[in-house]
């Protein structure tokens, strides 16, 4: 999580426990972070963000059914590389994140200008 409290204070958008320096346990805000988590994940790849140095900001794990050869912290880190629809259907979690990254993936495409998502005027 270290990174993103510099940028914001997460206790109004994330509740947990601390358990470790940069570790929290998270009990109420999981589906922000990993909405946030999926749209950045989407700018990271794109050649049209490199110049703004777009970093993972912080990691997620889930305790989920491990099922096929990721966890959900390696399903997540290999969102939008080659990741595939068959892979994403071996555990129901994984569906919908997959989902969700292509939802972004196709709305993005659809703006044809990139400078008006990221900076809007």
């Amino acid at each position: 999580m270290q990174g993103v409290s510099t940028v914001c204070s997460l206790s109004s958008y994330v509740r947990g426990l601390m358990i470790g320096a940069h570790t929290m346990r998270v009990i109420d805000g999981q589906q922000r972070l990993t909405t946030l988590y999926i749209i950045l994940k989407y700018f990271q790849l794109q050649p049209e963000f490199l110049n703004y140095n777009i970093s993972e900001l912080y990691t997620l794990e889930y305790e989920t059914r491990k099922q096929g050869a990721y966890d959900s912290k390696q399903f997540l880190q290999r969102l939008g590389k080659e990741m595939t629809q068959e892979e994403a259907d071996t555990n129901i979690d994984y569906h919908f994140m997959y989902q969700a990254y292509q939802s972004v993936k196709d709305w993005v495409g659809a703006q044809h200008n990139f400078n008006s998502i990221w900076c809007p005027s």
